[in-house]
């Protein structure tokens, strides 16, 4: 609410400075509202958009605009008030906006999803109230549940560069690494300058580089999953495709199996710092790591764990201790 009075109070200024004069008319109050747009003015869009409203109440466009502005600033309570004040609304838009406050405002990402597929279960080609319901999957880590509704918005178009990278992420969150890698190139091939591609892509190209690594140090780990070596290998591969929870997990289980582990400490400082558990400060403080200064590369990360079995094996050898320090 405090947002919605800073918009009328930013709006009302604004209009004042600008002597534009208008007071009632319908017309005059659209045509700042094209400039408005224009200008990407999300303050002066809705209290224009709510003067229409108060002159023109059954202007459903005006309506649709200023609802999707609410869940953008976001107030989901004028939201809630906005959808009340009208009728005949678009179905989707009601589902999306209703979704999203049981989501977001009431914390009932269930309900939220159950609204969705209410309104999908009759409109199941709403490339809108997909998108939405593929968001609130992903946030609540229901990978499978994301993959199968963004297979659906990939069928309704083919070209959709974000729903491409964000089954990307979901496969790459479920393991599924080989198809992750298949999506994010689909997606560069669809639009090699969209900056979340190039942004994402690199990470990828390196799973893909390291899949063959990662597959075998799988099989080892299931004939014995004790094999620290390989646990720390693999730790360092997800690492470095940016599969942070895997290298985490690994990590962590490196380090039941071997608690002085420097290069399976480093890696759960680095994940935990990439989540967002921690930060750099705390990284220096809880793990003595600078999360900076992490193995750049494979052959580094290789020497690092080489010198921690070497240590593990001989743990009082001082010449054993400083090599792996000066790594």
């Amino acid at each position: 609410m405090a947002f919605a009075s800073r918009c009328v109070r930013s709006l009302t200024a604004f209009l004042i400075f600008a002597g534009t004069g208008l007071c009632a008319e319908t017309s005059a109050l659209r045509e700042q509202l094209a400039l408005a747009t224009e200008d990407a003015n999300t303050l002066a869009q809705i209290e224009l958009l709510r003067r229409i409203l108060e002159a023109e109440p059954t202007d459903r466009e005006a309506r649709a605009r200023l609802l999707e502005l609410w869940l953008a600033v976001p107030d989901y309570d004028l939201a809630a008030s906005t959808l009340a004040d009208g009728k005949d609304i678009d179905p989707s838009l009601v589902a999306r906006v209703n979704a999203r406050i049981q989501w977001r405002r009431d914390g009932d990402p269930s309900g939220a999803a159950t609204t969705l597929r209410t309104h999908l279960a009759t409109s199941p080609n709403d490339a809108p109230a997909l998108t939405d319901l593929a968001s609130l999957f992903a946030a609540t880590g229901q990978w499978q549940e994301q993959i199968a509704t963004l297979d659906s918005l990939i069928a309704l178009d083919s070209d959709n560069v974000q729903a491409r990278l964000d089954r990307a992420a979901a496969r790459r969150q479920t393991g599924a690494f080989a198809e992750a890698v298949t999506d994010a190139r689909a997606a560069q091939k669809l639009d090699p300058d969209n900056s979340a591609v190039t942004s994402a892509l690199p990470a990828y190209e390196r799973l893909a580089t390291a899949l063959e690594k990662i597959t075998r140090l799988d099989a080892r780990l299931v004939k014995n999953p004790d094999d620290l070596t390989a646990r720390l290998l693999r730790a360092w591969y997800f690492a470095d495709a940016d599969i942070w929870e895997r290298a985490l997990q690994d990590a962590e289980t490196a380090l039941a199996l071997a608690p002085d582990s420097a290069s399976a400490r480093i890696t759960q400082a680095r994940a935990l710092n990439r989540i967002g558990k921690i930060d750099g400060n705390e990284a220096v403080q809880q793990f003595a790591v600078n999360v900076a200064a992490a193995p750049e590369n494979e052959r580094t990360a290789a020497a690092l764990i080489d010198a921690d079995t070497a240590c593990l094996a001989d743990p009082k050898s001082a010449a054993l201790l400083a090599k792996r320090a000066r790594l």
